[in-house]
């Protein structure tokens, strides 16, 4: 039987990029159901389900707020807001948000925590949005880089460059890309040492 000959780091980055897959796929269908129930909201009031509602909504990391803003969306109609339904659903959400995993995504997304999961739940909620956020600023920090990276890039196509100026350049340009790396290898071990512990 031939053992596998790729190297950790080549490991440790499809991990990564698996993770990323996986949480861009749970994002787009969080998006699209999310989509979904606000247009079914606007069309009409009647046929709602305010079960749904309240689930996207805790799935979200959504505030009470936003039952206010359903019930007033639907003022005028023939048919009264649910609450006690859209409070069950909203309990059931929050459960999947308030997880190890809805905290990883939500302080990676960079929101703000609006103390929205139970006592119990935020125990293991908060390390993991912790763990996300430390994630959110370097992914915040390389995009930074990036786009300085690309100023350098465009002042080293001038034809009328001096080479002093190009060395400089340069040098510049290697300090971002060494930084670069760093938060790439800090985010990876944040990554793995975050699947780890689950």
């Amino acid at each position: 039987m031939k053992r596998s000959s790729l190297s950790p780091d080549f490991k440790i980055a499809a991990v990564r990029i698996a993770l990323r897959l996986a949480m861009i796929a749970i994002g787009a269908y969080l998006f699209m159901n999310s989509g979904c129930v606000s247009i079914q909201a606007k069309q009409t009031c009647e046929n709602i389900d305010w079960y749904e509602i309240g689930r996207q909504d805790g799935i979200n990391g959504d505030t009470l707020d936003s039952w206010d803003r359903h019930a007033q969306a639907c003022a005028g109609a023939r048919t009264t807001p649910e609450n006690d339904l859209y409070l069950n659903g909203r309990n059931a959400g929050l459960v999947e948000y308030c997880s190890p995993a809805g905290g990883l995504e939500a302080g990676k997304s960079g929101r703000e925590y609006g103390h929205v999961c139970p006592e119990y739940l935020e125990d293991r909620f908060l390390p993991a949005y912790e763990v996300g956020r430390r994630i959110h600023l370097l992914e915040v920090e390389n995009l930074d880089i990036e786009k300085s990276m690309n100023s350098i890039f465009n002042q080293l196509s001038r034809r009328t460059i001096r080479p002093p100026e190009e060395s400089a350049l340069q040098a510049d340009l290697e300090k971002l890309r060494r930084r670069r790396a760093t938060n790439e290898i800090q985010i990876n071990d944040i990554e793995m040492k975050f699947i780890e512990r689950l």
